[in-house]
């Protein structure tokens, strides 16, 4: 690859970055749900603190993502290694109690696994290593 090539950030991480957009948006719709469901219950003040944190931290590492930082497309794996036990397994044994819910879910976890497979193909991969 020449130099201008190098700098030029692969396709494949432009589409990686909008199925993580996708996937906070469904976060975003998924949160709103649970408030919801719960709001007779309990005040969803720190359900919503917590979710703007969390997606203020990924929109940091999204745009770290998309200026070649190699830790932050590492970081974006790690962080669904994570996740899938921790949140999704949960969601997904209650699927028949909340299917749409659920259903969410498994499409957050598609995109997730698709957009972190980008990351991780040839192009981007050495996209990632010279770019810095």
């Amino acid at each position: 690859m020449t130099g201008s090539e190098l700098s030029e950030r692969p396709s494949q991480v432009t589409v990686a970055i909008r199925l993580y957009m996708a996937v906070i948006a469904i976060g975003v719709i998924q949160a709103v749900m649970l408030a919801l469901r719960h709001i007779e219950v309990r005040s969803p003040d720190l359900l919503i603190a917590s979710k703007l944190a969390i997606y203020a931290l990924s929109f940091f590492l999204l745009y770290r993502v998309g200026q070649g930082d190699n830790w932050a497309r590492w970081l974006m794996a790690a962080i669904l290694i994570v996740a899938i036990p921790l949140a999704s397994l949960p969601t997904l044994q209650s699927f028949t109690h909340y299917p749409l819910y659920g259903l969410l879910e498994i499409v957050s976890i598609a995109l997730y696994v698709g957009a972190t497979m980008l990351l991780f193909g040839t192009r981007a991969s050495t996209w990632f290593v010279d770019s810095k």
